[in-house]
């Protein structure tokens, strides 16, 4: 049986999936939650969301004009990747 983490942020994820279950939204609801209980840089996590709505544009077919505030190429996710990567608490570590 899991043990259920008494953390902050385990108990926000765990808050979010009461509420909204399967149906939680991965920028609104996810990432904003990284925002506030961790020592995450704000930033970092504005990126993230904008590195993914660069994602949603390229994997819809770019119907639509996006309105990124950074320009993506694969250094620059790379490098977003990489920072991400070494600012979150992860487990294990």
């Amino acid at each position: 049986m899991l043990q259920e983490k008494k953390d902050i942020l385990s108990r926000t994820f765990k808050e979010i999936f009461d509420l909204k279950g399967n149906e939680a939204s991965l920028e609104q609801d996810i990432f904003n939650s990284w925002k506030h209980p961790s020592d995450v840089p704000n930033y970092i996590v504005s990126e993230l969301i904008g590195a993914f709505k660069y994602r949603h544009w390229l994997a819809h077919g770019r119907y639509w004009e996006p309105k990124l505030g950074s320009k993506y190429d694969y250094h620059s996710i790379y490098t977003l990747g990489q920072l991400i990567v070494s600012s979150f608490p992860l487990e294990g570590q």
